[in-house]
């Protein structure tokens, strides 16, 4: 039964990724992901695992991007040009397993929290927010599009473990915890604290019925996915010193000219452009309408369920709104304090990146609404989560969509093209003392290998 209703999730799921079955490409905020899956296929190609240089990129001088870059989403887009298919095809394959999977991460954990019919609108809002639209269609960012999708399997993970006990969910917790540090350190530096503080909260709850698995297995499975992440995470910190990589704290990314207003969450205009200082910005950071309906709804299930004396799923949705607040908090310009004080926070450049715990806060929200009716009227909670579904698809599915699409994308995949176009771009990853070339007739001709790249190439 649960494979249907995963099934149905995947079903719901595809008209997110339909643009990508469009000729050709997109502009986007980093349009450099064909050639980071191209340069990671020809690197997995000649035998390097894991991928720290690769060729072309830094002005044909190379440099190591994966080493701070997280590469999580790029080993999966070369593991496709390895297969054979074009870099701007894995690239596609690449985006589009990250949309799906987050839908389907996200019905497991609500799901086993809340039921099934809870689990599959849980599902809907975590595709469909806006947010996640953006991260594809408006700023390319993949990576954190990665993160996103794995999200919710840390917590579920944790919620198995204490519930079940079973070792499946501890082995759970470790690969996904280790694949978000490696998919998007950011996102990861945002998520860490709560899944700790899950784990605390679970680990209490279980030595009261003198149970300790959850203490052993779980404390032992986040040690393990940090470890596993160890072999990305300790080289980009040591070795941060030895390029350019600061050089992307301040300026334009200053967190301070990056807060949004309250305004902003209900509504914003939908836009391709970036973000500005004040509340008018080129891109839009809704939180969602119909999730801040359900959000509402939610203080009046939480009440419910006290009254109720239900109290483990109020202990849930309560851990939910407590995520909600702290993650708007810091999208306000009222935690300003905090982010000039705690410099680590400067890394994280944009203060609305933490909508991805905001969206995934209020989807779960919304699932245990659902929860709610369906203890009262079952039937109606049924009609419910179908009629939502089908609204959220209608509503924001038109968020889902590239503003145009490029056909032409030699700039992005062609070499003698990536060693300047795509280099420029991003060259803070490049050795300190390196002298930039200031036009492209002063790129480095052809300095490394210079032999076909074989399957990667487009």
């Amino acid at each position: 039964m649960k494979k249907i209703f995963i099934f149905l999730v995947i079903l719901l799921s595809l008209p997110t990724i339909w643009p990508l079955f469009h000729p050709g490409l997109f502009p986007m905020h980093d349009d450099t992901q064909v050639a980071r899956v191209l340069t990671m296929g020809k690197a997995l190609h000649d035998g390097m695992l894991p991928v720290r240089w690769v060729d072309y990129l830094g002005y044909n001088f190379g440099y190591p991007i994966f080493n701070f870059y997280a590469p999580f989403a790029y080993y999966l887009g070369g593991f496709f040009t390895l297969l054979g298919f074009s870099a701007l095809t894995s690239t596609k394959i690449m985006m589009g397993l990250g949309m799906i999977t987050a839908g389907v991460s996200m019905y497991l954990l609500a799901q086993s929290i809340f039921g099934k019919k809870a689990g599959v609108l849980a599902s809907v809002f975590y595709m469909y927010a806006p947010y996640h639209a953006s991260n594809l269609f408006v700023r390319g960012a993949i990576s954190e599009l990665w993160a996103f999708a794995f999200l919710p399997l840390p917590f579920w993970g944790l919620w198995g473990l204490y519930k079940k006990g079973k070792f499946r969910y501890a082995v759970v917790t470790a690969l996904t915890l280790a694949i978000i540090i490696t998919a998007h350190n950011l996102t990861a530096m945002m998520i860490v604290p709560f899944i700790l503080l899950e784990f605390i909260v679970l680990s209490i709850a279980s030595s009261r019925r003198k149970e300790f698995k959850m203490f052993y297995l779980g404390g032992i499975s986040l040690v393990i996915g940090i470890l596993l992440s160890a072999y990305y995470s300790i080289p980009a910190l040591l070795e941060m010193q030895y390029t350019n990589v600061s050089s992307i704290l301040g300026g334009g990314s200053n967190p301070i000219d990056h807060f949004v207003c309250v305004t902003q969450l209900w509504q914003s205009m939908w836009g391709y452009g970036g973000s500005a200082p004040g509340c008018v910005d080129g891109m839009s950071f809704m939180l969602g309408k119909i999730h801040v309906v359900f959000v509402l709804a939610g203080i009046i299930s939480t009440a419910y369920l006290l009254q109720k004396r239900l109290y483990k799923e109020s202990f849930v949705l309560l851990s939910c709104f407590f995520v909600l607040v702290i993650s708007l908090f810091m999208m306000l310009d009222t935690s300003k304090t905090l982010w000039q004080s705690v410099s680590l926070l400067n890394y994280i450049q944009f203060p609305w990146r933490f909508l991805s715990l905001a969206v995934f806060s209020s989807s779960l929200i919304g699932g245990g609404v659902i929860a709610v009716l369906n203890k009262i009227k079952p039937r109606i909670a049924l009609l419910m989560t179908i009629s939502v579904s089908l609204l959220c698809l209608l509503y924001y599915g038109k968020f889902f969509a590239p503003q145009y699409y490029q056909e032409d994308i030699k700039r992005y995949s062609d070499i003698s093209q990536i060693t300047w176009n795509v280099s420029k771009i991003s060259d803070e990853y490049l050795s300190k003392g390196i002298k930039k070339p200031v036009n492209s007739s002063q790129v480095s001709a052809n300095l490394l290998s210079s032999e076909k790249i074989g399957r990667a190439h487009v």
